[in-house]
């Protein structure tokens, strides 16, 4: 079972599979192949996700910018959150804490320093490898 888990490069990870004795004995290789199998084919069904530290960015933007975020947002490699519509827009974007700066001066380009860009909380965001 370890060894499925190491071939696949997976840290922090748990898999408990139970075997019910039918009244054949498979022996110590049976056994190998048996559960070394049930790991490959769980892991297999359920896929791999990889967690990843990110930061939430607030962007406070007027109704006349949120066509122009939203589309730079969604053909960039950001993930959007959320968006509360309140007196202003407030676009939650999802961005790894080592490019928050970036995003920033992004975000301010790309509305021409008329956007309130604020640092939120820090989540872990899973994505699907596999």
């Amino acid at each position: 079972m370890l060894e499925v888990l190491k071939k696949r490069k997976l840290k922090d990870t748990v898999v408990v599979v139970t075997r019910y004795f039918g009244g054949i004995k498979l022996g110590a290789g049976g056994l190998i192949r048996a559960y070394g199998s049930a790991v490959s084919e769980g892991l297999n069904e359920i896929g791999i996700v990889k967690r990843s530290l990110m930061a939430v960015v607030h962007t406070e933007i007027d109704y006349h910018w949120l066509g122009k975020v939203e589309h730079a947002l969604r053909e960039s490699t950001y993930q959007m959150k959320g968006t509360d519509y309140l007196e202003q827009v407030d676009v939650q974007t999802y961005v790894p804490i080592e490019k928050t700066a970036p995003f920033i001066d992004w975000m301010t380009n790309l509305t021409n320093g008329q956007a309130k860009v604020t640092v939120g909380n820090q989540t872990y965001l899973e994505t699907l490898v596999k």
